[in-house]
């Protein structure tokens, strides 16, 4: 009993102490394509992204939808300054991925491997503006024979 009441009593303190606040990255996300510069090919007629975000696990989900084709929907979930990358194989495809903060920006960097031993990278910098009511994701993405740089905008939808 006497171990009881100290354990107990510090299970007390902690459902008492204030939760640790939500990233203002948090949410759900519309894009905007009249404020959006795509030079993607074909981008899609609507995209919705989900973050969750604690300050150090980010959690990301998009969902494109296209007019004429099935919807793409991406995820990762990858820890903030991770000593080693995220790796997850994609078809033919292997993705080194690393998440780490600029100031208030986060940045995902990618470095991407094709089974034919072709190389390309990817650097998405995520930033928020208007009271945390705007996503911009700038995307730029570099292979051999192309770069290609897009300017997402989003929208935070409200409940």
């Amino acid at each position: 009993m006497r171990l009881a009441l100290p354990i107990l009593a510090l299970l007390l303190a902690a459902t008492l102490l204030p939760a640790q606040p939500a990233s203002p990255f948090t949410g759900t996300w519309k894009l905007n394509p009249a404020k959006s510069k795509l030079e993607t090919p074909n981008p899609p007629s609507t995209s919705v992204v989900t973050i969750t975000f604690n300050g150090t696990r980010w959690h990301y989900q998009r969902k494109h939808e296209y007019s004429a084709r099935k919807p793409e929907i991406f995820s990762i979930d990858l820890d903030l300054n991770a000593s080693t990358p995220h790796i997850e194989k994609d078809g033919p495809f292997t993705f080194a991925s690393k998440l780490t903060r600029q100031g208030a920006t986060l940045v995902l960097h990618e470095d991407i491997s094709a089974s034919n031993g072709q190389k390309a990278t990817s650097t998405i910098r995520y930033t928020l503006s208007n009271s945390a009511q705007t996503l911009t994701e700038l995307e730029h993405k570099q292979t051999p024979s192309h770069s290609e740089t897009n300017r997402w905008v989003f929208d935070r939808v409200t409940k």
